[in-house]
């Protein structure tokens, strides 16, 4: 796995709601732990990417929620995944 570039995006499902005092709060689409339930949690480092954008768009529409387009390797640091692509780049992975 590579780090997102322009011609090859990543896509985060995300919600944004907002609570009584009008701050937004930000949710990310996840898989848990036993791969087969999905909900949305706030933290990015559990943010489930998709290489997709036609899969992104089917969960976002279901879940009523929105796409957002991660391009460089800083939005991909971002949402935790530097240290699983070194580990992946040092076992000889692309």
């Amino acid at each position: 796995m590579d780090f997102p570039t322009i011609s090859h995006p990543w896509y985060i499902v995300q919600r944004v709601w907002y609570d009584k005092l009008d701050a937004a709060h930000i949710e990310y689409y996840t898989l848990q732990e036993d791969n087969k339930s999905h909900e949305f949690s706030s933290g990015k480092q559990d943010a489930m990417i998709f290489s997709n954008l036609i899969f992104a768009a089917r969960i976002a529409s279901i879940e009523k929620s929105e796409i957002r387009v991660l391009t460089s390797k800083e939005e991909g640091e971002e949402f935790g995944r530097y240290n699983e692509i070194q580990k992946e780049t040092n076992r000889g992975g692309s």
